[in-house]
């Protein structure tokens, strides 16, 4: 016969009865993972509303609800990883310890921030005979002793639990309550799972979010940057081809551990350029952008990668990007009903999370972009980006110290060392941008400084090697 361990004896519980006092004293020293648990708590204004915290305290000081809360005790876990060799949870449970925390939440966040602000004077709950809501400093003292010493809740400290397993055991508590889709994928102790937390939670990342995308923090609070920056590498993993809805997306973390290489260096370069439009634009969008039209923005900022160009002024390229977006949304208006699907921008943007839908709406900036192309560049906003192939080589300088008879356009000497010593550059004389070729009927050495002065723009040719071919 198997001897009864109690609730959660496999991860060797300890439960203990605490008075309120003492399980708010421990909550400061208590570490709210965001790698599988949203940032709630009343002191970020997310997870349970005022309301919910109120009705809460209430029934609790009331005796009229029971739940429980479960930590990981740091000092018994970190012994535990190193009895079982577990390098993952000896790394992660160091770091929380060195942090200075005791224990790791796992469940029963909410109810710990509730009772931790109530006794703080941050949160109200309705006085038992009166009914009318109170703060903590305005029940009697006898009645703040009963609440902080009598009031009791159960606390589940477990002592042998690995970082994997608070993961599936967070997820598995929470199976009956609010985690919504994108936390629920999140809780998965995968690579893939920590590229796309990592990615969209830096401090560029989340204040882009804030700036052009998501107008309320509790929007992030509840991982919809996550569950964008999800959906775009989705997209890119199946090379535009599968719909980005909750069942593709579910699948995906499921069933892969981890994104290919060159998935995930595009995603961090298209997310890059983005953050460098955010920089340029600041705080001052009010108005912020739709999810399909931001979709839109990565996608025209990958074809422009792909193509070959850079972006120089950010500003001005999402300028040209809303202008662009902005008269295709009014062409719509006169798309007749029957061609709709076919024809309308603004449709395909409603219908987002299908690949023929966003698929239509990246071809139509696409091809918006093309017929703008030159404009932009003439402005500077957009470039083309220089290969191996635009670049002369050093035999290039040596045939050209020969060609300019070991002089430069001021008629400065050139030293043959100095090739060697780099400090002459060969540059292009109509520059690569206005069409210039890669050869030497289009090259002149200068001096490095001259060369850096000059920039992008062309020179008016100088040298005899420089008129006999052409110009």
């Amino acid at each position: 016969m198997r001897k009864n361990k109690g609730m959660l004896g496999g991860y060797d519980a300890d439960s203990n009865y605490v008075g309120l006092s003492y399980l708010s004293g421990e909550y400061e020293t208590t570490y709210l993972d965001p790698s599988f648990q949203r940032n709630g708590g009343v002191e970020r204004g997310s997870g349970w509303t005022k309301a919910q915290s109120t009705a809460y305290m209430s029934n609790l000081i009331n005796h009229k609800t029971c739940n429980l809360v479960i930590r990981a005790s740091v000092e018994h876990c970190l012994a535990y990883a190193k009895a079982q060799k577990d390098e993952e949870s000896l790394e992660y449970f160091t770091k929380v310890d060195n942090e200075g925390y005791e224990f790791v939440s796992i469940d029963g966040n909410n109810s710990s921030s509730t009772i931790h602000h109530f006794l703080q004077d941050k949160v109200e709950a309705f006085e038992p005979l009166s009914g009318k809501k109170k703060k903590f400093s305005n029940f009697s003292e006898v009645e703040q002793n009963d609440i902080r010493f009598v009031d009791k809740i159960t606390v589940l400290d477990l002592r042998k639990i690995s970082y994997k397993e608070m993961c599936y055991l967070f997820r598995n508590l929470n199976t009956q309550t609010k985690l919504n889709a994108q936390e629920y994928r999140q809780a998965m102790p995968t690579e893939l799972s920590k590229f796309v937390r990592e990615l969209a939670n830096s401090e560029a990342a989340r204040k882009m979010f804030r700036n052009m995308i998501y107008s309320k923090s509790s929007d992030l609070d509840q991982r919809s940057h996550e569950e964008f920056i999800a959906k775009y590498c989705l997209k890119i993993d199946s090379n535009y081809t599968k719909s980005i809805t909750k069942k593709p997306l579910d699948s995906m973390y499921e069933n892969q551990s981890d994104l290919d290489d060159n998935v995930k260096k595009h995603c961090k370069k298209i997310l890059n350029e983005v953050i460098k439009i955010s920089d340029e634009i600041g705080d001052k969008q009010t108005q912020k952008l739709k999810i399909g039209v931001a979709f839109l923005l990565f996608d025209l900022i990958a074809h422009v990668d792909e193509q070959g160009y850079l972006i120089k002024d950010h500003e001005k390229f999402y300028e040209a990007f809303l202008e662009m977006d902005a008269e295709l949304e009014h062409a719509s208006k006169s798309v007749i009903q029957e061609e709709v699907k076919e024809k309308s921008y603004s449709e395909w943007l409603r219908l987002l999370t299908d690949p023929a839908c966003y698929n239509s709406s990246r071809y139509a900036i696409q091809t918006f972009f093309s017929v703008r192309l030159e404009e932009l560049l003439k402005q500077n906003v957009v470039k083309r980006r220089r290969t191996s192939r635009d670049q002369f080589n050093f035999e290039d300088k040596k045939a050209l110290f020969s060609l300019q008879d070991a002089k430069d356009r001021n008629e400065d000497k050139i030293r043959i060392l100095d090739l060697y010593f780099g400090k002459y550059e060969a540059d292009h004389v109509v520059s690569v941008r206005d069409g210039g070729k890669t050869e030497l009927s289009n090259a002149e050495l200068m001096k490095k400084e001259d060369n850096r002065k000059k920039g992008s723009s062309s020179n008016e040719p100088y040298f005899e090697h420089q008129m006999e071919f052409g110009f």
